[in-house]
């Protein structure tokens, strides 16, 4: 049984990690990172339609609110439609949120939760606000 989970586990890093990676590496080597990576993203094989496609398309699944499966749906999506999958992946990776979104997650939170002490004008913020707020956000949890 445990052969058999091991087994299973390897071969789906090696399909989904290792085989990838190798297939990248090795078309980079061959041509050359600066043109191998310029092959990658401006194929000259594409319009600029399709170009803009791609990108677009990777705006649209990165604000998509399905969060973390935007790549886990949007990959099988581009291939499906034959796009250029390198720009979708960079443009899919937006979802990245600003520190004001997340400041005012916090706050929202702590108002949830009758903490009436913490408050945030956004007329007078400061950059250590910011700061700490992110600091609360990510690695503390202060009630």
């Amino acid at each position: 049984m445990r052969i058999s989970l091991l087994n299973s586990v390897l071969v789906i890093i090696a399909f989904l990690y290792i085989k990838p990676r190798n297939l990248i590496i090795t078309s980079l080597r061959q041509k050359g990172i600066k043109q191998g990576l310029r092959e990658l993203l401006f194929n000259p094989a594409e319009s600029s339609f399709e170009r803009a496609a791609s990108a677009g398309f990777g705006v649209f699944m990165g604000i998509v609110p399905i969060w973390g499966f935007q790549l886990l749906i949007g990959i099988p999506l581009a291939i499906m439609i034959r796009m250029n999958k390198t720009l979708f992946i960079l443009a899919a990776n937006i979802s990245i949120f600003p520190p004001v979104i997340w400041a005012a997650s916090l706050a929202t939170g702590k108002l949830l939760f009758r903490n009436p002490t913490w408050k945030i004008d956004f007329h007078q913020i400061q950059w250590q606000q910011v700061a700490q707020t992110g600091k609360e956000f990510f690695i503390e949890e202060q009630y």
